[in-house]
């Protein structure tokens, strides 16, 4: 996912929609998987809006995107498991 991330940031820099919305669907359905709601929403937001050509919104779910993100990866990184004993 962070390499995803990277280049989700890399296509935005070059204001290469399309790639944005690709890479948008791609990490959106990670983060699904693995519980980092708060990043699939803005991501499904960021996906839609590439669809829709609005550079403006994108920018600024991309500026909520990255702290977000960090703060998921971060929680995954540090995730213990629970085990239970009989």
């Amino acid at each position: 996912a962070p390499k995803s991330m990277i280049a989700l940031t890399a296509a935005w820099h070059q204001r290469d929609i399309q790639k944005v919305g690709e890479v948008a669907h791609s990490l959106k359905s990670s983060c699904g998987n693995v519980g980092a709601v708060r990043a699939r929403a803005l991501l499904q937001e960021i996906e839609v809006l590439a669809t829709k050509q609005d550079t403006l919104n994108i920018s600024r779910k991309m500026d909520q995107l990255a702290p977000v993100f960090e703060t998921s990866l971060e929680l995954l990184c540090n995730f213990k498991p629970v085990t239970f004993t009989t």
